[in-house]
């Protein structure tokens, strides 16, 4: 785990200049990009592959609209293991004076129905939502364990605040739709 690198370091360049202007650039060219990759690609590893190049997307995405913008104290993963059984898509963590907040990502396609015609979740849904109960299951059970592990991932992006878990792990579900992606 302590080999992953920070994601947010390939957009360092763009976040603390004066007027901001670059970084707002550099988003409208990898959210236009990506809108070309989810119409063209139902396999979610090109999305996966393509986020990892242009984590700023996920900033928008799923992270309360550039949360991290503002703060030097954040990092984003891609792959982390929990445990030998479970792999989260990412990991998001932003680090204040009241310590670490963790959020695990799992990335899904939603080129599916979310709900059948009954109402029900589909089985996509139904997966994602699994692997997030999977997810909170393991790191409740694992708790010493993984505040070690995630204290020295966060050690390794250079965020040197409280590793204690400051609350409860979020958890996001991230379902693109084609056509017309929900990252604007």
């Amino acid at each position: 785990m302590l080999n992953k690198k920070n994601l947010l370091e390939a957009i360092k360049p763009y976040r603390y200049n004066k007027d901001n202007s670059e970084f707002f650039n550099h988003y409208e060219t990898a959210r236009k990009g990506f809108d070309n990759i989810i119409n063209k690609s139902n396999d979610e590893r090109v999305l996966q592959k393509y986020l990892e190049d242009y984590p700023i997307l996920l900033l928008n995405a799923g992270l309360k609209d550039f949360l991290p913008f503002a703060s030097r104290r954040c990092a984003l993963f891609s792959k982390i293991p929990l445990g030998e059984c479970f792999e989260t898509d990412f990991a998001f963590v932003h680090a204040d004076s009241g310590g670490a907040w963790w959020f695990f990502i799992e990335l899904e396609r939603a080129d599916v129905n979310l709900f059948n015609k009954n109402g029900d979740m589909s089985s996509h849904l139904s997966h994602a939502f699994r692997q997030i109960t999977d997810w909170q299951s393991w790191i409740k059970d694992h708790k010493d364990y993984a505040q070690s592990c995630f204290g020295k991932l966060q050690r390794s992006a250079g965020i040197y605040h409280n590793v204690k878990f400051c609350a409860e792990p979020k958890f996001i579900i991230i379902m693109f739709h084609g056509f017309n992606s929900h990252l604007n």
